[in-house]
């Protein structure tokens, strides 16, 4: 009954968003006689990988019609070739809108909402050249502490990611990613390149978990945040690096050494919101809001928060929030004011500001 509640909770979404629309050259139709081959179950755990290689292959040329999806998706063993196949055919499926009957096919609620995550990015546009805009951090001048020396040459780096690109399913693409971030020194930069061929945003973050015994700048993983699209795998990312930061003996900000006294009283704080929300005009209201700041001197990411939301639009809260961040006692966390902003461009400006201080 759960399973069921989360489809019909996901049809609601699926039904809310525009479909994405298709501006590439259209793949042919899987020919009949080739849909019919492909129909027959896999019976063991070898054969369903060399079967699934197979159909991702084809996923790459043809264009196949939703209940079609449904039915090579009910031939698989694992939820996890069923995802993956999905996955792969509706970026081309014939009918997009029909694509939640897809969604029966699996038995894990788990599962139906990462597909689901997944159609979102496509509808809402996150997937389309999802590597244009991001902050790579600068390794060259790090400084902080490593758990390796040698990083892996340009040249070295570039080899690997073109054999990444070269596979066509998810699953064989971990496998050799792995391969790579427990066998080399790598930068954060390298590992969210080598993460972001993966379209499945799970398989990302345990890609950068195993990534962390072997990466040079430490104190520069909290910029991988950007490969993740989804609230909830990127708050699972957060949950780990919090719990990593101690084991290294570093934190840009930590817990023990701020500074006694330096703080804002939740009371006077209100004062402050409500004085700001008086203010009719906007001009009026960024001049308080900055000379708040100004005298509060040491202000939380919550706070901070608080204020942006203020604000109506993107262009004052990014001008607030960057004035804000000379004034925010949690340093390490500024990233998170780009959750209260609107558009992808106005967090790409914030986050790019945050990685040139």
């Amino acid at each position: 009954m759960y399973i069921r509640l989360v489809k019909f909770f996901c049809l609601v979404a699926f039904f809310s968003q525009p479909v994405f629309s298709q501006t590439e050259t259209p793949k042919a139709l899987v020919p009949g006689s080739a849909f019919q081959n492909l129909m027959k179950p896999s019976s063991q755990s070898v054969e369903e990988v060399t079967r699934e290689d197979e159909l991702m292959r084809l996923a790459a040329v043809y264009r196949f019609s939703s209940v079609q999806v449904k039915e090579i998706c009910k031939t698989f063993i694992t939820e996890r070739a069923k995802l993956e196949f999905a996955m792969a055919a509706y970026t081309a499926v014939v009918d997009p809108d029909e694509f939640y009957t897809v969604y029966d096919t699996f038995g894990k609620f788990s599962t139906v909402m990462r597909l689901h995550d997944f159609v979102q990015g496509i509808n809402n546009g996150n997937m389309v050249q999802q590597n244009q805009g991001i902050i790579y951090p600068d390794w060259h001048t790090y400084t902080g502490p490593e758990n390796c020396s040698v990083v892996m040459n340009r040249e070295d780096f570039q080899i690997l990611y073109d054999q990444l690109t070269a596979i066509n399913n998810d699953r064989g693409k971990m496998s050799l990613a792995l391969s790579i971030v427990k066998n080399n020194c790598l930068t954060v930069s390298y590992v969210m390149k080598y993460a972001l061929t993966i379209n499945d945003e799970e398989l990302r973050l345990d890609l950068i978990k195993a990534s962390y015994p072997r990466l040079f700048d430490l104190n520069n993983l909290r910029m991988a945040s950007q490969v993740f699209r989804y609230e909830r795998t990127r708050d699972s990312f957060m949950q780990y690096i919090d719990k990593q930061y101690p084991t290294h003996g570093y934190d840009p900000l930590p817990s023990n050494q701020k500074i006694v006294g330096c703080f804002v009283k939740d009371d006077e704080f209100a004062d402050m919101v409500t004085l700001l929300g008086k203010q009719d005009f906007n001009n009026a209201r960024l001049s308080m809001a900055q000379q708040m700041f100004i005298s509060g001197k040491c202000f939380t990411v919550k706070q901070i928060l608080e204020v942006l939301r203020l604000f109506d639009t993107d262009t004052s809260k990014v001008e607030i929030a960057k004035f804000a961040t000379d004034y925010c006692v949690e340093r390490d966390k500024c990233y998170l004011l780009a959750d209260c902003f609107e558009f992808e461009s106005s967090k790409k400006d914030f986050l790019a500001f945050l990685a040139g201080k």
